[in-house]
């Protein structure tokens, strides 16, 4: 059969506590009573003296159990205080060691570079006096393929183009003035002819948005400071200012 367990057992250490409590509060009045001599005085009164035995008693575990309760918050007091400096002295450990394997495992990696170090320099070099030029040049001859690519109607190739651009555009003007001479030209429309320049609808129909786009990338690829004066940079400003005048922007 099985047995029934009571809430109001309480565990094993309530129990063994009140029991010790209880013990010594018995004791303390036997020998307080007879300290202050009280035995003897109320002999001949069991009544009175069982009284003030019962009411010692109380008074003992009540003092028992408050210092009782005192010894215990004490202990806890102190047990946190030593748990607070044992774990901030865990985590300052803990910062420093971890501080000393960055800084060595830092120290260390460059320990290991040190001898890559003459490599890494003549690379640097290489890339600077060979590399590097080869690549900017690449750059800058897909620039003006691309920018062929929108005038490529009026030469006959892309090495045409090139001798053009880099004259300064006096070839285009030749070919222009010999097309003037022979035959007479249709009414000049600025505003046409700059937005042909950019690249954009004759009509105007673009936002402004669309316009700084276009010249933005144009005049990127023709830049003076990039590929040095030329005469594409002037006509691209000049059409930019002619559509700016128009629209009124």
């Amino acid at each position: 059969m099985a047995s029934i367990k009571t809430e109001s057992a309480g565990n094993w250490s309530d129990f063994a506590t009140t029991v010790v409590l209880g013990f010594f509060s018995l004791i303390a009045p036997i020998h307080l009573s007879m300290w202050l001599g009280v035995d003897h005085a109320l002999d001949g009164y069991p009544a009175i003296t069982l009284a003030v035995w019962a009411i010692l008693t109380v008074v003992s575990y009540g003092i028992l159990q408050g210092l009782l309760m005192a010894a215990f918050a004490l202990l806890s007091r102190l047990t946190a205080f030593v748990e607070g400096i044992v774990g901030f002295v865990a985590n300052t450990v803990e910062w420093a060691l971890t501080a000393v394997v960055e800084v060595s495992a830092q120290f260390g990696l460059k320990l290991l570079l040190l001898p890559f170090i003459p490599f890494m320099f003549a690379a640097k070099w290489l890339y600077s006096v060979f590399i590097a030029g080869i690549a900017e040049r690449r750059r800058q001859n897909e620039e003006l393929r691309r920018l062929y690519e929108e005038v490529k109607d009026e030469y006959g190739s892309f090495e045409e183009f090139v001798r053009d651009f880099h004259s300064g555009g006096a070839q285009s003007g030749q070919k222009q003035k010999e097309r003037e001479d022979a035959a007479a030209p249709p009414p000049r429309d600025a505003f046409k002819e700059a937005c042909a320049a950019i690249g954009l609808p004759p009509d105007g129909s673009f936002s402004e948005a669309e316009f700084k786009e276009r010249y933005h990338a144009l005049i990127k690829a023709v830049h003076p400071d990039m590929v040095g004066p030329n005469a594409f940079a002037a006509q691209l400003n000049e059409a930019r200012n002619v559509i700016r005048k128009r629209k009124g922007w």
